[in-house]
């Protein structure tokens, strides 16, 4: 499982380590959580608390925090990654899911701020923030290929139609247009 996004509060990294570890809990032992995203050293405080909430939790060898890592690395987390998991209380735009739509990883989100704009049918996106909700949805993409293939698919059709380079060149253009 991945989580791509700086270590802040907003970023819903509790919510995240209580998923997995129900996930882990009920549905898969073995599982492994890849944090991906800058540590800020203003912010210290916070990822101490987050490294003893995965030790309450009895996470803490299967959660992996990942800082400031260089390209290959990030494209070996994306390769190995059966689904993305974006647990944030608000988000803006929110570019790891059209990563994760245009390198083909199922998406599973909470809904808040833009992730459903920025999703659309994409993915599963809940408004609920119950951690047995997410760590079903894993478990049902972990279980059922079909079901995971389906928003594989969905998310590179999202990808392909309203992120490509040359479909936001386009649009673009004709916003500059617009002014011209």
């Amino acid at each position: 499982v991945l989580m791509l996004g700086r270590v802040a509060p907003n970023k819903g990294h509790a919510a995240l380590f209580d998923a997995f570890a129900c996930y882990r809990r009920h549905y898969a032992a073995d599982a492994r959580l890849l944090v991906v995203g800058k540590h800020d050293r203003r912010l210290a405080r916070y990822s101490r608390h987050l490294r003893d909430h995965c030790a309450a939790l009895g996470i803490s060898e299967n959660v992996h925090f990942l800082d400031n890592i260089d390209d290959t690395r990030l494209k070996a987390c994306w390769l190995v990654a059966d689904a993305l998991l974006m647990l944030s209380e608000h988000e803006g735009f929110c570019v790891p899911l059209v990563e994760a739509m245009a390198l083909g990883v199922p998406i599973i989100a909470r809904d808040r701020g833009a992730i459903g704009e920025t999703l659309g049918r994409a993915g599963l996106a809940w408004q609920e923030s119950d951690p047995r909700l997410y760590a079903a949805s894993l478990d049902r993409l972990a279980r059922d290929a079909a079901a995971a293939e389906v928003l594989r698919l969905a998310g590179r059709e999202r990808y392909r139609l309203q992120f490509a380079p040359d479909v936001l060149a386009a649009r673009l253009a004709d916003a500059l247009a617009a002014f011209a």
